[in-house]
């Protein structure tokens, strides 16, 4: 399980316990990989150390791939991207807040926090949302997310249908073979464990 911030630090998210929840490898790596793509430039770039890129539908692995390269030719053209040298200001009288490069009119640096309404509201629409969901497969690399109560289709079984693999070095939890010189299994792992 991993630590995610429901509001993401970059955004002015703190590490109050409100803003924290528990999720798996998958759903950890799927919040990051969509929040790159849908908001290109405000949000930090994505971190392939997560344990669950493998897990990653590969057009979402794709699409974040074309993106870091997206990002990384504009930051070596010298051409800036999104957020370069912007920063958060806001108005303390109309509580609007601004990403720009200076302080328009009655704006000042930083941030406003949350309500503590507004946190109760955000705990509230994110609890157990991603638990009811059931993936399926085929087994011959046919995924499926069913909503709840759906009925598992003829020739699919529950599950992801990721296997482990190993290098001899490192394991990875991935749907296709990581690469060459990877085999299915995990290291020092036995039925008898």
């Amino acid at each position: 399980m991993a630590i995610h911030h429901k509001i993401p630090r970059s955004r002015g998210g703190s590490n109050d316990e409100w803003n924290l929840v528990e999720l798996d490898p998958y759903t950890h790596a799927y919040e990051h990989a969509l929040d790159f793509i849908l908001f290109p430039g405000f949000a930090p770039r994505f971190d392939f150390r997560h344990e669950g890129w493998g897990l990653l539908p590969k057009d979402l692995r794709d699409a974040v791939l074309q993106e870091t390269s997206r990002i990384t030719t504009l930051s070596n053209t010298g051409k800036p991207s999104g957020t370069f040298g912007k920063q958060w200001f806001y108005n303390p009288h109309t509580l609007e807040q601004k990403m720009c490069e200076s302080p328009p009119p009655g704006f000042i640096p930083g941030r406003l926090e949350a309500s503590n309404e507004t946190k109760e509201k955000m705990s509230k629409t994110r609890k157990g949302t991603r638990t009811k969901w059931i993936w399926v497969h085929n087994g011959e690399g046919v995924r499926r997310l069913l909503p709840p109560g759906s009925l598992i289709p003829e020739g699919f079984q529950r599950g992801s249908g990721a296997r482990w693999w190993n290098n001899g070095i490192k394991t990875s939890f991935a749907f296709e073979c990581p690469g060459p010189g990877w085999v299915l299994g995990r290291i020092g792992w036995s039925l008898n464990n």
